[in-house]
């Protein structure tokens, strides 16, 4: 397949201390990047506290290390849209947060070609170091082709080429009780006449109640009768853990912004199959979701 691949680096533990990076490598502590690729267009994260505690604030920085992008320190340091505050003992409620869209635009004249290595890594931003993260972060990245200007324009900004048509399935389905347990969702059809997928809205809701040191983060990984069309790995919205006591009010809720891809086809009938996997067990589990964006032509 020519279009966007992704990559997901995953940690359950991660950015611990203010100012210093650690490694997101729980999965894929190093990526690389898939045979044919001519760019990185951008990196789709979500990241949720691991633990709550009562006074703390914290922010979060993902750094780029990559020797053959020639990227590392400061200038490859950007913060995340993340941000909590301290929890009340006696009545708490746990925060969720949506998947985010780092837009970039490295090409392959800067070293972004098949094999390139990339890490990723996570540093706390905040006033104390306190209880730290878990964390999805997904290289986006163009193989075999680019794609034209005003997908760059729409992704850029973290939208998505306007749709002709979307595919969802009807029910959702369940995961959570273990870790990486790749639970298969329900898959859509796309019709002949779609000829691309351009966004995708990736869902997670909690249905248990939370506890202090249980998040709920995870990804989708997407399968496709679309030929060369693996990896496809893509970040839902993550639920943080919530501090212990009387959890009263409302059920956590979510806006979840899609995310840009492209994903083009023929003139043919394919399917596409998500399947969910989050990063550590919850005790009670979590419903899953998805929705596809579809134009008719290749999106270009």
């Amino acid at each position: 397949m020519t279009g966007v691949h992704a990559i997901a680096a995953t940690s359950t533990s991660a950015g611990t201390t203010i100012g210093t990076f650690d490694p997101i490598s729980t999965r894929n502590g190093t990526i690389r990047l898939t045979q044919g690729t001519n760019g990185v267009v951008g990196i789709a994260y979500a990241l949720a506290r691991a633990n709550q505690t009562t006074a703390t604030a914290m922010m979060a920085i993902l750094q780029i290390q990559s020797g053959d992008l020639g990227m590392s320190g400061p200038e490859s340091s950007f913060a995340l849209n993340t941000t909590t505050g301290g929890g009340i003992a006696t009545q708490s409620n746990g925060y969720s947060s949506g998947p985010d869209w780092i837009p970039l635009d490295i090409g392959s004249g800067d070293g972004a070609a098949g094999g390139a290595a990339i890490s990723l890594f996570l540093a706390q931003m905040g006033i104390e170091p306190a209880d730290n993260f878990s964390i999805v972060a997904s290289v986006a990245h163009t193989v075999n082709a680019t794609p034209a200007a005003k997908w760059y324009d729409f992704a850029a900004v973290g939208g998505t080429l306007p749709a002709h048509r979307s595919v969802a399935p009807s029910a959702t389905w369940s995961s959570g009780t273990t870790a990486n347990s790749r639970d298969v969702g329900g898959a859509a059809t796309l019709p002949t006449y779609l000829r691309s997928v351009v966004g995708i809205r990736n869902l997670q809701v909690q249905d248990g109640v939370n506890g202090t040191t249980e998040e709920a983060v995870a990804w989708l990984e997407y399968t496709s009768t679309i030929g060369g069309f693996t990896p496809n790995e893509w970040p839902t919205n993550a639920i943080g853990a919530a501090l212990a006591g009387t959890l009263v009010g409302a059920g956590i809720a979510q806006d979840v912004p899609i995310l840009p891809t492209w994903w083009p086809k023929g003139a043919t009938v394919e399917t596409l199959t998500p399947y969910a996997n989050v990063l550590t067990a919850i005790t009670a589990v979590n419903a899953f979701g998805y929705g596809a964006l579809c134009r008719k032509d290749g999106g270009l």
